[in-house]
C-alpha cells in the first residue's frame, strides 16, 4: 500500500503491484469497495524512491479520464444544479460550467457534461429532477423520460 485516495466519496487505494506496475508506472489503483479480501504479509513493501502520491494521482486520474469513452450531453441547468454539479460529478465539472453560456433572466445555464454512456447520463442526471433540461442528443432525452417514468411507476400511489 502507497496510500488511500477519497475522490468524490469514492475511496481507492493506491499500492504497488509487482504484476502491474512497472518503471514507468511504479504504483497502481484499485477502488476500496471492489477490494474483497486481504492478507497481511511478512515481507517489508518499500516505496518506490521518489514516489509522490499526490503527483502519481494527478497522473493517473489524467490518463484514466482521458481513456474513458464519452458521451457530450448539452443540457440546461438551474443555479441550484449547478452549485451541486462538482460534488456530484468531480472536479471536472469545473470546466463545463467555466465553459458555460452566460445565465439567462432565471439563471439557468447551458453547457455540456461528459458521460461514460448514454445510459449513465440518464441515470445521473435523473437525479436533478427538473433541475436540469437535457437539450442533446435526443437518445439521452429520451432515456432519461424512460427513467422518470419507472421511477414514477415505482413509487405511484393510486
Amino acid at each position: 500500500p502507497l496510500g488511500l485516495v477519497d475522490k468524490a466519496g469514492t475511496w481507492y487505494l493506491v499500492a504497488s503491484a509487482r504484476d502491474r506496475a512497472g518503471p514507468d508506472r511504479p504504483a497502481t489503483v484499485f477502488r476500496v469497495s471492489r477490494i474483497t479480501a486481504a492478507r497481511v504479509l511478512t515481507a517489508a513493501a518499500p516505496r518506490p524512491p521518489g514516489f509522490s502520491l499526490a503527483a502519481f494521482w494527478a497522473r493517473w486520474s489524467e490518463e484514466f479520464m482521458a481513456s474513458r469513452p464519452r458521451v457530450p450531453v448539452r443540457l440546461r441547468a438551474s443555479p441550484h444544479a449547478l452549485a451541486a454539479f462538482t460534488e456530484v460529478f468531480g472536479d471536472g465539472a469545473h470546466d463545463a460550467i467555466d465553459a458555460a453560456l452566460p445565465p439567462d433572466a432565471q439563471g439557468w445555464r447551458e453547457l455540456t457534461l461528459r458521460f461514460e454512456h448514454e445510459l449513465a447520463a440518464a441515470h445521473r442526471l435523473a437525479g436533478f429532477g427538473g433541475e436540469v433540461e437535457v437539450l442533446s442528443p435526443p437518445s439521452v432525452r429520451d432515456r432519461l423520460q424512460s427513467v422518470a417514468e419507472a421511477i414514477l411507476t415505482r413509487y405511484h400511489r393510486g
